[in-house]
């Protein structure tokens, strides 16, 4: 096996832009170290030409050469999915084979500070993204196992879907869903917690998870690179059911989650506790980021990167960053190999890069915990997703076609010797909001989809800060709940009451809109203009303290049905008096 190194122009020494596959698998934590060398001097490594860099030995209990080998072959002989070979059984046998693999270990100059090795590392996702096929290689299993837990896990999909949902959320019309099933009746959705497919899931999930290509951060951006990717055995081969891709084990958990999540949310919206294992299938899918895979969501995919394993401490951003298409540090153009990084360093620096990308994602996270003074406005490896997000539809393949509109300018600047967050826009007191949001619940137009479910036409998700900490309220942030009795606003009227009651204001600030211009468009039976497609407004909550604003969280609401005759309308469109223009900083 040869390796020819990237030459501007797309050649690789005499060839020019080759067609290629590409394997994705873990060895970074099974590399021998200088000691196990010497103890297993019969261990070698894959032998590859055209490189300078020495060839990693890997422990033989995770892979031997012989087994790597094997698999590489199987990489560049392509094999039909499932949908490819419902089409034409005949294209497996007729698909040729590829003369090149991009394989890690021979691609990547694994010397240290590497300018080639580093740029390598820059353009993992336009490698991924452009290889022909690419292939998920679990060594942890063998093909007989390895289609069996599959097979069970789609089943017990299946039978969830059948048994606890009832049409797609498309079909049915609702609004702000992140899930894939409709609310229908929601004596079908509470699960008791005995159901045979929910502990077999469980299960299945937990052999599948030990493999090590679950844990490796590396693995986890190259999945939502290529989640068309097959699946290979430790023996090098394709697991023995229809589907064979990532994406359909993605699904299939997402399908799992998203039911036990809508039975967790009605047990607590009744006062109820869920049960343990409804929460266990949900933190396993959750902490391994096949949930955040499922919703092709690059933020919670980073803020569930926490719980993945990696060798060095910089690769939490490096092994991360292609998800956002961002080159950072010494994967940046131009950068120098021997300029020194640390860890802090690289997070500020994805923090000001997400920032001037895309402003509205870039604050579509809360802090768990409460972060250092003036960094609120970046999200951090203790950030989480909550679900409110997930409602704004903006991930789903349902909505392809809906995107932002970024109606704010962030930027930062430096504040004593800190870098803040800069924001110029449109700002409106809570409270002002508060008394919009149910004024607008009690016109006509909003009658439909509350009765369908969504709970509220607002929802707030908070930071942890020195103005409000988890367990200070006297009920807990409703993100999860459906709410139909109004906690929504007494959530909202107990944080505006809680920061009132220290002489300061909560304001927030309009961020963008959400819409789906498939649907977004005039009703033109109605004369009023209204809209009859997905839109929803996002904005942050600060609190005004001395020079600076403080970030207390996110909130959204539905403008979808709304009503240009509605008295409220020019509150809700951020249009009205209430809203004054505002700049300044904030963290």
């Amino acid at each position: 096996m040869t390796s020819y190194e990237w030459q501007p122009g797309h050649k690789y020494g005499p060839y020019i832009g080759p067609q290629y596959n590409a394997l994705s698998y873990t060895w970074g934590r099974y590399r021998l170290t200088t000691e196990e060398i010497q103890q297993m001097p019969q261990v070698i490594a894959i032998g590859i030409s055209g490189i300078t860099w020495e060839v990693p030995r890997i422990h033989p209990n995770h892979f031997t050469a012989a087994e790597f080998q094997a698999a590489i072959q199987r990489a560049i002989h392509p094999i039909a999915t499932g949908i490819q070979m419902l089409a034409s059984m005949d294209q497996m046998q007729d698909s040729p084979s590829v003369d090149f693999l991009w394989l890690d270990i021979a691609c990547v100059d694994q010397s240290p500070n590497s300018a080639t090795g580093a740029a390598e590392i820059g353009r993992q996702a336009m490698i991924f993204q452009g290889a022909d096929a690419v292939f998920v290689w679990l060594v942890g299993h063998t093909e007989v196992q390895l289609s069996s837990c599959l097979a069970s896990l789609f089943r017990d999909a299946d039978i969830a879907q059948k048994n606890h949902t009832t049409r797609p959320a498309h079909e049915a019309g609702q609004r702000w869903s992140g899930s894939t099933t409709d609310p229908g009746d929601t004596s079908k959705s509470n699960l008791h917690g005995d159901e045979p497919w929910l502990n077999d899931a469980i299960t299945q999930l937990d052999l599948l998870l030990s493999d090590g290509w679950f844990s490796s951060l590396w693995t986890l951006q190259e999945a939502f690179l290529c989640s068309q990717a097959i699946l290979i055995s430790r023996d090098a081969e394709t697991v023995d059911i229809f589907t064979k891709t990532l994406d359909g084990l993605f699904r299939a958990c997402n399908i799992l989650h998203t039911v036990c999540l809508r039975s967790i949310r009605l047990k607590l919206g009744g006062g109820c506790t869920a049960h343990p294992a409804e929460e266990s299938l949900i933190q396993k899918s959750t902490n391994s980021g096949l949930a955040a895979l499922a919703m092709r969501n690059p933020m919670s995919l980073y803020t569930v990167a926490r719980y993945r394993q990696t060798t060095f401490p910089l690769d939490r951003i490096y092994g991360i960053m292609q998800v956002f298409d961002l080159r950072l540090g010494k994967a940046a153009p131009g950068a120098v190999q021997t300029d020194p990084w640390d860890l802090p360093q690289l997070q500020l620096q994805l923090g000001i890069a997400l920032l001037e990308k895309d402003p509205t994602m870039s604050q579509l996270h809360i802090h768990a915990t409460r972060p250092p003074v003036g960094q609120a406005w970046r999200v951090s490896d203790s950030s989480i997703v909550p679900d409110l997000v997930n409602r704004i539809p903006m991930f789903g393949t349902s909505t392809i076609f809906g995107e932002y509109r970024t109606n704010c300018h962030l930027s930062t600047k430096t504040y004593r010797s800190q870098t803040w967050g800069y924001f110029g826009g449109m700002i409106c007191p809570l409270e002002v909001l508060q008394s919009a949001w149910k004024a607008a619940e009690q016109q006509p137009e909003y009658a439909a989809p509350l009765s369908r479910g969504i709970g509220s036409i607002q929802q707030i998700a908070l930071d942890a800060t020195e103005f409000i900490l988890p367990g200070e309220l006297s009920e807990d942030p409703p993100f999860n709940v459906p709410i139909k009795n109004g906690r929504h606003h007494q959530f909202g009227d107990q944080v505006v009451k809680m920061v009132k009651s220290q002489s300061l204001e909560v304001s927030v600030l309009y961020l963008g809109q959400f819409y789906d211009e498939r649907r977004d468009k005039m009703d033109l039976s109605n004369r009023h203009g209204r809209f009859v497609g997905d839109k929803v407004n996002i904005g942050i909550l600060l609190v005004r303290k001395d020079d600076v604003w403080i970030r207390q969280g996110l909130c959204i609401w539905d403008i979808s049905p709304l009503d240009s005759r509605s008295p409220v309308w020019a509150t809700l469109t951020c249009q009205s008096l209430d809203w004054q223009n505002q700049q300044g900083l904030f963290g």
